[in-house]
């Protein structure tokens, strides 16, 4: 089995918990969804590229909270007031990402091919968190057995279960299909996302040896 191995270090990052309002949380990884978008903008796609799997895992040195403006809006009786107020915004330092890609062969060529030289400076989460690829190569995917858990990853629900793994569980957004709302007279296109739940795993000992997806560079892989 083939993947495309990409590993990127963001010197930022804040990946939003759409659920958080006063507090912007951040998730401890990107979301599928936004790795999704992430790849979709590399290759300028303009249509949903069917049959992509990834596996994402990484760290981050520390959190930092920061004070930002955030500027409400409110429309009362045909008028619209607009009022400021601080929010706290959780963001990550220090990331470094691993990211293995399963899709079609040609998706996969193109998805290489444009790394190595992006439309525009791409960023991963906030416009302002850019993105700076450290690795890209295609890995060879096998079973093995394995002791530990190196490095903190998403793993589907159902993987960790198998495997008796515990983490923090997240429902996280993964694709998204466009569907039509009315609002008054208009109609509008919204997104609508699909999710899936994983565990946040951090990492540590099995227990005993299991057989679990590896690249020729141990890294593990979890789909």
């Amino acid at each position: 089995m083939k993947a495309l191995k990409v590993k990127l270090y963001q010197e930022t990052a804040v990946y939003r918990n759409p659920v958080t309002m006063e507090v912007i949380e951040c998730f401890p990884l990107p979301p599928p969804s936004t790795v999704l978008g992430f790849l979709h903008n590399l290759i300028e796609a303009r249509q949903t590229i069917p049959g992509i799997d990834l596996s994402i895992q990484g760290t981050y040195e520390s959190l930092m909270r920061d004070y930002q403006w955030y500027k409400k809006k409110k429309v009362e009786r045909g008028k619209s007031t607009a009022k400021n107020y601080p929010i706290v915004v959780n963001a990550l330092n220090g990331v470094n990402l691993t990211i293995h890609i399963r899709a079609d062969d040609k998706v996969l060529e193109k998805l290489h091919d444009a790394s190595l030289s992006p439309p525009y400076f791409m960023h991963l989460g906030r416009a302002e968190d850019i993105v700076k690829f450290e690795e890209l190569k295609f890995v060879k995917v096998e079973p093995k057995e394995v002791e530990e858990i190196k490095t903190p990853a998403y793993i589907p629900s159902d993987v960790a279960k198998r495997f008796e793994l515990t983490g923090i569980l997240y429902r996280l957004p993964t694709y998204y299909e466009f569907r039509e709302i009315s609002i008054g007279k208009e109609t509008r296109k919204v997104r609508e996302f699909k999710w899936k739940d994983f565990y946040y795993v951090e990492g540590g000992e099995v227990g005993e040896e299991i057989e679990l997806l590896q690249d020729e560079d141990g890294d593990l892989i979890w789909w």
